[in-house]
Parts: structure tokens; sequence; C-alpha cells
């Protein structure tokens, strides 16, 4: 974390910044890409937690044994 802040300082960057240009510059997405994945495992984590929480207490979600 010390280096990623230190990296993000000396360059002006924020730390969103650094991992766009990591991300992008390994794997030569382009932004819009990697924001369109971000936003569908996002999506993914809300509905998530949503189905978690509408459950009765009792009961888990997910398969049974």
């Amino acid at each position: 974390m010390k280096e990623l802040l230190a990296h993000a300082a000396q360059n002006r960057l924020s730390i969103a910044q650094v991992a766009m240009a990591e991300r992008g510059g390994g794997l030569r997405q382009v932004e819009a890409e990697i924001n369109a994945f971000i936003d569908k495992i996002t999506t993914a984590m809300t509905n998530i937690v949503k189905t978690g929480l509408s459950m009765p207490v009792s009961v888990l979600p997910g398969r049974s044994s």
C-alpha cells in the first residue's frame, strides 16, 4: 500500500488512475471496456447481497447438500 500511495503521489494520480493504467496497459483494453467489466461485476455483487438480505433469517441462500 505504501508503494501504491507513493507511486500515485509521485505521478499525481489517484489510486483508481494507477489501477486503470495498470489494467489497461497490461491487457491493452480501452477504458470503456474496463468500466463495462467493473459495472458487470458490481451489478452481480449487488444482486448477490440483495438476494441474501431478502432471505428469511433462518435460511441460507444457495444449494443445500
